[in-house]
């Protein structure tokens, strides 16, 4: 089998990057709907304590002789509510940073305390909507073009033109 001289993508390979960003935005968006959603159901709150920080460093070259770093900091708390401890995770960067036994704002859903809480200081879902949104325009793009691509397959191969003479008016 001889190798593919033309480097051309072919439509099949728009259908699958289309349809992969496109499933990557529906999966990002239901979940910035799951968090939203739980957001609105976490109706009460208390005050937590800060019980662990662990400081993460990540570095990325800028340039030739440049690096930044930045840290961020996993913090675990604990909050009470009716004399039962939970405990939670938040992710904080350098500005929002907390250190072990200061005082955190916690919001919870009073029906499920322990599986649903969340920090004033955690995401707010806005970027996951914005991320989504790119995606699936992206996606969209990529499978238009990929469908454009198909039908000008199509009509280079003759499918969309006359059949290869099926379609012949002169009568016998």
């Amino acid at each position: 089998m001889a190798a593919r001289t033309n480097m051309v993508p072919s439509y099949k390979t728009f259908f699958f990057w289309g349809l992969i960003l496109m499933l990557t935005a529906t999966v990002i968006f239901f979940f910035g709907i799951y968090t939203n959603n739980m957001r609105e159901r976490c109706t009460e709150s208390t005050t937590g304590v800060v019980k662990s920080v662990k400081k993460f460093r990540v570095s990325k070259k800028t340039g030739t002789h440049r690096t930044e770093t930045h840290y961020w900091y996993k913090t675990t708390y604990e909050f009470k509510v009716d004399g039962k401890v939970y405990s939670g995770r938040s992710t904080l960067d350098e500005k929002r940073r907390l250190y072990e036994g200061s005082p955190l704002h916690v919001n919870y859903n009073p029906s499920k305390p322990g599986k649903e809480h969340y920090t004033p200081l955690d995401d707010d879902c806005t970027g996951k909507f914005a991320v989504s949104v790119f995606f699936g325009v992206i996606g969209v793009i990529i499978l238009a073009a990929g469908i454009k691509d198909k039908a000008r397959f199509n009509r280079s191969n003759g499918i969309n033109a006359d059949l290869n003479g099926m379609n012949n008016t002169d009568k016998c």
